[in-house]
Order: C-alpha cells, then structure tokens, then sequence
C-alpha cells in the first residue's frame, strides 16, 4: 500500500495558521541565523570605523562569560583565552541569541508576508533592542551595556537590520512545514 497527501483548494491559509512546533523552531533558527549575521557584520564593520577595532563587538559579546578583561584583551593578558576562541565564542552567543529570537517571531507571527512582515519584521527590532539594551546587557554583560552607550545609534540600526531580514522568518517556517501527523481526511490510499 502507498499513502499519498493530498491537498485541498482553499485549506493552505487555515493550514498555515496551525504551523507546527518542528516548522517554528526551523523557520525561527534559520531566520534568525540569517538575520543575525548581515546584523553582527554591521556591528563589526561600524566598530572598525570608528577605532574601536573589527573583532571589538565579538569581544565585549564573549565578556559576558566571565573575566571582563582577559576576554576583551583576547589572548593579550597573561592566562586569558586565545583570540580565535573569544571571537568564536562571541560569534556562537551572538547567534544563539539571534536564533531564539527568530523562534519568538516565528512563533508569534506565523503568517505574515511581504511588506506587513518588513514593518512588523522592524518593529520587533526595536522591541528586541530595548530588551537587549535594558534588559538583558545590564544584567548578563555589564560591560557590552558600557561600551553601547558609547555607539547607541549604531546599536539601534543593527536591530533594525536584524527586524528587517527576520520578516523572511514564517516565510522560512512554511517552507519547512516539517513531517507531522498527516490529516486522514487528505490521505488517499493506492492498492
């Protein structure tokens, strides 16, 4: 016996709306992935011309670890981490970040297309922004918090690059809509 999905006119948009927990997840990290890089490319790329130094957002992202001043010299004072694996680790925290914030969008704007996902894609950067900026950096990375008051505009525009790439998030999670339950009424049975 063979089973082959079938499909229904007109079933595609209620579908979409009960986007699996699998399609969330990937469509979140993927999305969030890709948007986080052009945005840690903006932020290395700024920190460059101003002097502070391309790996300087790498560093001050792996300072929330633990030793602020062995990390943020990467590899310079005696018994600190090399400096391959402060920006690696700068880099994998940065896109953890950036993936779990994906899945949050996802998850909470599973259908939205086209320009409405660029406007709300923006404005959720700036609402990531602000926790960030407020929340998270002055608890876990007191020193990050210092160093963005010094570059607050450039921080803001990050997240914003960051909103607008994520608006291809759902896009992402419909692509992948995962293997779930297969509905019976859409089973068709070959002998």
């Amino acid at each position: 016996m063979i089973y082959v999905r079938g499909e229904q006119a007109g079933e595609d948009m209620a579908e979409e709306s009960n986007i699996s927990t699998r399609a969330v997840l990937r469509g979140g990290i993927a999305g969030g992935v890709i948007a986080g890089l052009p945005m840690l490319a903006f932020a290395m790329v700024h920190a460059e011309i101003t002097g502070a130094g391309f790996s300087s957002p790498l560093r001050w992202i792996a300072a929330s670890l633990g030793d602020v001043c062995a990390l943020i010299m990467a590899g310079e004072a005696r018994g600190s981490t090399s400096t391959p694996g402060v920006l690696f680790t700068g880099a994998i925290i940065h896109l953890l970040f950036s993936a779990g914030w994906g899945i949050v969008f996802v998850r909470l704007f599973p259908r939205l297309r086209g320009i409405a996902a660029l406007g709300v894609g923006l404005l959720y950067g700036v609402g990531v922004w602000v926790v960030m900026t407020w929340g998270v950096l002055t608890w876990l990375d007191r020193p990050m918090y210092d160093r963005v008051q010094l570059v607050a505009g450039a921080f803001f525009m990050q997240h914003l690059v960051y909103g607008g790439c994520l608006a291809l998030a759902p896009c992402l999670a419909r692509r992948w809509p995962g293997k779930g339950p297969v509905n019976p009424s859409l089973t068709l049975r070959l002998n």
